[in-house]
């Protein structure tokens, strides 16, 4: 049986999870190192099962981004995060936001940074300059991680997502960072899909291994729906 990178965090993760409570008396837990930052809400597609589906369609686009926090408010907070710890950057879609790829490239210079993203609003100007913050080998600052999701294969995909070529965007940005990754000779970032269990994209899951493989995915997940309690407010 082989031992992936994912085995290795869950197993990292238990025992920073595991040794305080038994060592330091169960009172005391060691600092965050991976923080979870939630940029926008705001997403360029409609995935039915998106936890975030009835903001997005009921609320009006101008006031979608209402409450988001600033750039500078955004670096205030990456800068309390502990150095060479484990940022994710989620959604939404974070590259919706203007000032994202300032934000990703503050947090680069600080610690490990790991993307998820629906992979369609990645132009070449973008990739050209995100690699760039991509290290060689382990135990650097930077571009570690990028999550795009694929739910099916071709059509399959585009149902699940409400939008007609999302899945040739998301595949060809997938593509895109790979190549890029090999002509720079480097390791990172590594490039992981995760697709939603569900009744639409049943039929299609077994393909999309071997499919993936292909691209030159490193990991590839299945998760099941979930939701969370989503308060719109008064929607006008």
């Amino acid at each position: 049986m082989s031992i992936g990178i994912t085995d290795v965090y869950q197993a990292a993760l238990r025992a920073y999870s595991s040794v305080p409570y038994h060592f330091r008396d169960g009172r005391h837990s060691f600092a965050p190192f991976h923080y979870y930052m939630e940029v926008t809400r705001r997403c360029n597609l409609r995935c039915q099962m998106c936890q975030f589906i009835n903001f997005l369609t009921e609320v009006p686009l101008k006031r979608q981004s209402e409450g988001e926090l600033t750039t500078e408010e955004w670096k205030h907070v990456i800068d309390q995060t502990r150095r060479f710890s484990l940022i994710t950057f989620t959604g939404g879609e974070p590259w919706l936001r203007r000032d994202f790829l300032e934000l990703f490239e503050h947090a680069c210079r600080r610690t490990v940074v790991h993307t998820i993203t629906n992979g369609t609003l990645l132009r070449e100007p973008i990739l050209d300059r995100i690699i760039e913050h991509a290290p060689r080998r382990f135990a650097r600052r930077g571009w570690f991680f990028v999550g795009i999701s694929l739910d099916g294969l071709g059509e399959v995909h585009d149902k699940i997502r409400a939008q007609k070529g999302a899945f040739e965007r998301s595949v060809n940005s997938l593509r895109a960072i790979v190549a890029r990754r090999e002509d720079a000779k480097k390791r990172f970032p590594m490039v992981h899909s995760t697709a939603v269990i569900q009744e639409d994209n049943l039929d299609v899951l077994p393909k999309m291994p071997a499919y993936l493989k292909e691209v030159g995915v490193d990991v590839f997940n299945l998760t099941m729906e979930y939701r969370s309690l989503d308060e719109l407010g008064d929607v006008e």
